[in-house]
């Protein structure tokens, strides 16, 4: 099943116009910063740079995008009525379902892989790799690929769960519109909500700050295990709630 899905979704033109559309945005945005440090509007090195360009694909681009892929993957099963086809084969529903999964995440790694992929070229290309500091500590180039590589590590399975979101709104609603718009806002009231201080997801959050921008032995006595336990408890409530979802539809007969 998973096989099948990569065959029939990564060659859509959905797939490659969102990946197109990543490769872009980070282009321009790079040429932008290059420009602005050229000229001393903006000095930055090449950490400054993946801070910069990180913070706002993971803050904008990558949550919409990956809530939009997952919306379309399901939504068209169900527009086309594809789903009849292995369920009259005999296919279990929770095949089909962990197939879905199991796509989820590959995609949601595949759209942060073509972005950080992409912006450690342009970092290390285009700015400065001197003098990157981080706490007055001077970081060598090794320390902030290995830095910026955790955070996109953790960004991506963060995202994973927004992904999982849309799935279970397009099995509610039937509608990739309306399970974007939902998944997309609940990322933005989490991160709106991030500092507050009865946020659950706090931990959750901010392993990648910590990762990104402070010393890693706050990171080990902080929100590591705590946030890693959020993430474990938040992605088994997601993939109950779809199996319950998705096992109660009249698939046939819809």
């Amino acid at each position: 099943m998973l096989k099948a899905d990569i065959k029939t979704y990564f060659n859509t033109w959905v797939f490659w116009a969102l990946n197109g559309l990543t490769l872009g945005f980070l282009v321009l945005y790079s040429l932008l910063l290059a420009g602005m440090d050229r000229i001393g509007l903006r000095p930055m090195t090449a950490l400054d740079y993946l801070s910069s360009s990180s913070g706002i694909y993971t803050n904008a681009l990558y949550p919409l995008l990956t809530t939009l892929f997952s919306a379309y993957v399901l939504s068209s099963e169900y527009r086309w009525r594809t789903l009849m086809v292995p369920i009259f084969e005999g296919v279990s529903r929770t095949r089909i379902l962990s197939s879905k999964i199991g796509f989820c995440f590959l995609s949601t790694v595949i759209l942060g892989v073509v972005y950080f992929c992409g912006a450690f070229l342009f970092g290390f290309t285009l700015f400065t790799s001197q003098n990157m500091l981080v706490e007055n500590r001077t970081l060598s180039a090794f320390e902030v690929v290995a830095r910026m590589s955790g955070v996109a590590i953790w960004t991506a399975l963060i995202m994973v769960l927004f992904g999982l979101l849309a799935m279970l709104l397009v099995i509610q609603f039937k509608n990739a519109l309306v399970a974007t718009v939902g998944s997309f806002l609940a990322f933005l009231i989490l991160m709106i909500t991030a500092e507050t201080r009865h946020n659950p997801f706090g931990p959750m959050l901010k392993i990648a700050q910590l990762l990104q921008s402070a010393n890693l032995e706050a990171l080990a006595r902080g929100p590591l295990l705590p946030g890693i336990g959020i993430w474990l408890l938040t992605l088994m409530v997601l993939m109950v709630a779809l199996a319950v979802s998705f096992h109660r539809q009249d698939i046939v007969l819809e």
